[in-house]
């Protein structure tokens, strides 16, 4: 088991629980049927908030990471589980 590779696993959940809070925290909301949501479609807000959506490729990768630790554990068999039920919800394919 490599502890690099399990260290950026916990990186990756870390950064992908960040980039969720600042994607709320930066978004702009308005009323999408009107030029104020055209408005925030074509403001730097709305394209930064939307680059954060990396966090779910980084919380594919951590979940990944997380199943890797705790393999050849009594919980592997949940861990792959979970594993592919959230891969599934994120719409990733298995490798």
């Amino acid at each position: 088991m490599s502890v690099h590779r399990i260290r950026l696993a916990a990186v990756s959940l870390a950064l992908s629980g960040i980039f969720f809070v600042l994607y709320t925290a930066i978004r702009p909301f308005s009323d999408e049927l009107s030029l104020l949501g055209a408005e925030a479609f074509a403001s730097f807000s709305w394209v930064l908030a939307h680059s954060l959506a990396k966090a779910f490729v980084l919380l594919a990768l951590g979940l990944l990471g997380l199943y890797i630790r705790l393999q050849e554990t009594p919980v592997e068999r949940r861990a792959i589980q979970a594993l592919v039920l959230s891969w599934t919800v994120l719409g990733l394919t298995l490798p």
